[in-house]
């Protein structure tokens, strides 16, 4: 049995009865007054429920609701970054991932990856969503003095998810473009970590780091490799539906099973740039450069692409590191100077190759 079918035999979400399209609007139109109530100091709704914000969300306002004995999770956009209030974002992202969900929650082979996707509602920019029980953020990953890295069986579910998504045919009747959303990746991905006037204050993050970003900062050769990649992402076409945004973030992890969420930034796009996001958190959180390749031929093995090109998934990758080194999506590390250098380095040498 292959990994993606021992994975797709756990019943990796809660145990939630099938929901006919009926069951699943009456259930939306509830939250939706639960989030008003909550959020708007409304009048007291004339049933029980209990609601809890998800602080740790960067993009959107995020509330657990415990209704009728089950659990749910109702994520609503404002028109800006939850966590970078000055950052400005369209609220189109929550319809974004509902149209991703509708489109392949159901789909067979990926739905053991996913939670279940209850209904969007566009007066309040809001997506409602099964809530994953006793499962944990992949963030810890990063806390090296607790972690051992990502775990083997995890990365290669992640590899497995990756192949069976880019290996689908979106519907051509919904727009995959995202532009908007992918102009506000493309900022911070490809020309805000180069700008020496970002406003970044590195020090504070790692004393010396500010130092060490200059030289990158200055880096013609560098930057002008980023501008080309980045326009290369920006006018991608295709030819694969991507999630986007392909970090442990976006990952729940439930009794030794990767659970994938916050598909908002899928897209259209080239297949390389979804491993390369996910194969440089795999190195930032320890990874030998060795396994690197390995791990590309693990994806090309299972996707069996008509083409995939290596040196473009590895600049994506290098990219990637150095957007979360120096840019203003930082991780929860906590390295010394010396730390940084190497990675840093790493990256430049893929991004320019």
């Amino acid at each position: 049995m292959s990994d993606l079918q021992r994975h797709e035999a756990f019943p990796c979400k809660n145990s939630i009865p099938t929901l006919s399209a009926n069951e699943r609007q009456d259930i939306l139109k509830r939250l939706v007054k639960v989030y008003a109530a909550y959020t708007k100091n409304q009048e007291k709704i004339d049933y029980a429920y209990q609601c809890e914000a998800i602080e740790d969300s960067n993009m959107n306002v995020v509330l657990k609701i415990d209704m009728d004995g089950q659990s749910w999770l109702v994520k609503h956009a404002d028109p800006w970054v939850r966590k970078y209030p000055e950052i400005a974002a369209p609220v189109s992202r929550t319809k974004q991932e509902a149209d991703f969900y509708q489109a392949f929650g159901s789909n067979p082979r990926l739905q053991g990856f996913m939670p279940e996707y209850i209904g969007y509602d566009a007066s309040e920019n809001l997506i409602a969503l099964e809530y994953i029980d006793h499962a944990t953020s992949a963030m810890s990953f990063y806390d090296l003095e607790k972690s051992q890295g990502i775990p083997q069986p995890l990365v290669e579910q992640a590899i497995s998810y990756l192949a069976t998504l880019h290996s689908l045919q979106p519907s051509t009747t919904r727009d995959w473009s995202n532009r908007e959303l992918r102009k506000l990746n493309h900022i911070h991905m490809f020309e805000f970590p180069y700008d020496p006037g970002n406003g970044m204050n590195l020090d504070q993050i790692c004393p010396g780091l500010g130092r060490l970003a200059q030289g990158y900062q200055s880096d013609a050769e560098l930057k002008k490799a980023c501008s080309a990649l980045g326009n290369l992402y920006l006018q991608a076409q295709g030819p694969a539906l991507l999630h986007g945004d392909f970090y442990p973030g976006s990952w729940l992890v439930k009794q030794e099973k990767v659970v994938i969420i916050d598909p908002e930034f899928c897209f259209i796009g080239p297949t390389e740039f979804d491993l390369g996001v996910l194969l440089a958190h795999h190195l930032i959180i320890g990874a030998q450069t060795m396994e690197i390749s390995s791990l590309i031929d693990r994806y090309i093995d299972k996707a069996k692409p008509a083409y995939f090109d290596k040196t473009l998934c590895t600049k994506f990758c290098g990219a990637e590191i150095l957007r979360r080194m120096l840019g203003a999506a930082q991780l929860p590390i906590d390295w010394q100077l010396e730390r940084y250098e190497p990675i840093l380095n790493l990256g430049r040498e893929y991004c320019i190759q």
